[in-house]
């Protein structure tokens, strides 16, 4: 009589285990996703992030209206701050156009980080890392420690 109750006996314990072994692997922590300052540099053409840029706001519309410390960038406005970080601007030194390159990156780099953030975009990190990369880029060891120094105090990681 005692043997037809261990199958069932059996069975509910196996159903236990096998739940808690899935509520347990709920659990793991996820890989913690890469920042736009970590790892290293890698070389980074305008081209490549014009790219990014245009296919992040074609599969993110909302982004056209994002707005982070009373800041959006339509595609126009996006261009034109594009154009001076990658050109710089009126400058009376190559030192001064590198410096204007520099910091004309940075509020664009907030704010895609920003939205990558605060929409769970991680395609919007991935541009402000590329573009932060291209910032980086061919720059002297003053400039890039004056972008990265500066991103870091507005929170970026």
């Amino acid at each position: 009589m005692g043997r037809p109750l261990i199958a069932p006996i059996l069975h509910h314990v196996a159903a236990s285990a096998l739940l808690v072994l899935l509520a347990a692997c709920g659990r793991v922590p996820a890989p913690a996703a890469v920042g736009v300052l970590d790892g290293q540099v890698k070389a980074t053409t305008i081209a490549q992030v014009k790219q990014a840029i245009d296919d992040l706001y074609s599969h993110h519309p909302s982004i056209n209206s994002f707005v982070v410390r009373a800041v959006t960038y339509t595609p126009e406005t996006r261009d034109k701050v594009l154009r001076i970080c990658s050109e710089g601007g009126m400058a009376a030194s190559d030192q001064e156009r590198e410096a204007q390159k520099v910091l004309a990156c940075a509020p664009l780099i907030f704010f895609f980080y920003s939205y990558g953030q605060q929409n769970a975009a991680p395609e919007s990190v991935g541009v402000a890392r590329q573009l932060y990369w291209f910032a980086m880029t061919e720059k002297s060891d003053d400039s890039k420690k004056v972008l990265t120094d500066l991103l870091r105090s507005w929170g970026i990681q």
